[in-house]
């Protein structure tokens, strides 16, 4: 049985029970600019569920947000009491038999302020909790279509993601959001990192569970626990025939997808030709050298 600290408020993070771990995963992602179909956000969900986490801290937000830009929200009791909901990042912890060890959560609304401060006080935590790695969850808006496997791109640590194959190491530069702000603050401290990001169509509806499966399915790839994703693949599925629908009714949205379809099997083309001319030239290298 795990030992807990007694309940306390640090500066920014207030404590409910803090356990005592050896050798923990610390998995992220975040609702907002980071999560383009909700799916981040939704394959986290999923994952917390499947190993039945338990909220263990949450971080202050009166420091990290505006509240002007993302308004708390107004609900009642079943008691018929008023109570305002404030924006927050929340930590949980799942240990149960079908988690791989030791995970903990952080989930919420990606902060608006204080990012260098805020990334420090997740820091903190990770290395109290003993986090030996992070795995940071993004979804973006792609040039994909929505009949083709879910593009996967990954930073960091490649070597010890250990997803498949199919994974295009990320050599984006440009305006980042708070994911890439705690990536680079762990890195610096020498805690291991990596990311992984799925592709979601520009045209897609809000929420894309396909991407959400294929997040889930990577970290499950690297974790090892155990993960029933038939709801999901039956959720994903759905999405598919009603995406292709939508598309099927317009006419500039099936032109435009066809040309982004054509233009995907090109670059898949041009890149493996490019792979090839690798090898013969390394090849040939090697002959040179003898």
């Amino acid at each position: 049985m795990k030992k807990f600290w007694k309940f306390r408020d640090g500066k920014h993070i207030k404590y409910i029970q803090l356990p005592k771990l050896s050798d923990a995963t610390m998995i992220v992602a975040f609702e907002g600019w980071n999560d383009a179909g909700s799916a981040a956000s939704l394959a986290l969900a999923v994952l917390r569920n499947q190993w039945k986490s338990a909220k263990i801290a949450e971080v202050d937000s009166e420091e990290f947000f505006n509240f002007t830009d993302l308004r708390p929200e107004m609900y009642f009791s079943s008691e018929n009491r008023r109570y305002i909901s404030w924006p927050k990042t929340t930590i949980s912890l799942a240990s149960s038999e079908r988690s791989p060890g030791d995970v903990v959560f952080v989930y919420g609304a990606e902060p608006q302020l204080k990012w260098k401060t805020y990334s420090h006080n997740l820091y903190v935590l990770a290395k109290k909790l003993n986090c030996r790695r992070a795995i940071f969850l993004g979804s973006h808006l792609a040039d994909v279509t929505h009949d083709r496997p879910v593009q996967i791109a990954v930073s960091g640590d490649v070597s010890s993601l250990g997803v498949n194959d199919k994974a295009v190491v990320s050599g984006y530069e440009g305006p980042v959001g708070i994911l890439s702000a705690l990536q680079t603050e762990f890195e610096n401290r020498n805690i291991l990192t990596g990311s992984i990001w799925a592709g979601v169509p520009n045209y897609s509806e809000s929420t894309s569970p396909k991407a959400a499966l294929a997040l889930v399915l990577s970290v499950n790839e690297i974790l090892k626990g155990t993960v029933s994703t038939a709801e999901l693949e039956r959720l994903a599925k759905e999405y598919e025939v009603r995406m292709t629908n939508m598309v099927d009714a317009d006419d500039l949205l099936a032109t435009y997808v066809s040309y982004v379809s054509e233009r995907n099997d090109i670059d898949t083309l041009m890149a493996a030709s490019n792979e090839v001319i690798k090898e013969i030239e390394d090849f040939l290298r090697k002959e040179e050298s003898n």
